[in-house]
């Protein structure tokens, strides 16, 4: 609420709102009622150069403490309740019982009421031994290189370059 709050009072009194995709413009305009000339849309674009892997695999996953026959789950967003993180966490729950040796790494700026949140919700699923909260990193091709699959669990997006990002990197993508 605060937020819609906050993009209703700004939007007033701004010129301009930048939309990174037709569809994320068409559904501020619906949603904000906002004139169609107040809108501008800027198609994000993913600069495949800056994704340079620093640490061999085999270095992160024993930085991490991971085993060569860890299966790799990864998520690269920011913890805010629209990213879906605790969906995420009782779907690993469940592919945890069927893949024993699975760990999600959670890679991301962290909220501090949200990462407990999460965390206590792990431990209620008993799977926080084998959850990585990273927080915010640098190299996250490093961290795409051990995944297995990657997923983005958000409950609204606008064009999410993570996504670019793991399947640049080669990473199967899971997402909803």
């Amino acid at each position: 609420i605060p937020h819609i709050l906050a993009d209703k009072i700004l939007s007033m009194v701004t010129k301009k709102i930048i939309c990174c995709c037709k569809t994320l413009e068409k559904d501020t305009m619906k949603l904000e009622r906002i004139h169609p000339d107040r809108l501008v849309t800027i198609l994000s674009a993913l600069n495949l150069g800056e994704l340079n892997i620093t640490i061999p695999p085999n270095e992160m996953r024993t930085k991490l403490r991971l085993t060569d026959s860890d299966f790799i789950i990864g998520n690269v967003s920011s913890m805010s309740p629209r990213k879906g993180h605790e969906y995420l966490l009782q779907a690993f729950s469940m592919v945890k019982k069927k893949i024993p040796n699975s760990r999600l790494i959670l890679i991301g700026h962290e909220i501090k009421p949200i990462k407990t949140r999460l965390h206590d919700l792990a431990c209620e699923l008993n799977i926080d031994d084998s959850v990585y909260f990273l927080g915010k990193v640098k190299e996250c091709a490093n961290y795409y290189n051990i995944m297995d699959i990657f997923v983005l669990s958000s409950l609204s997006e606008g064009f999410p370059l993570v996504i670019l990002e793991a399947m640049q990197m080669g990473v199967p993508v899971i997402s909803t």
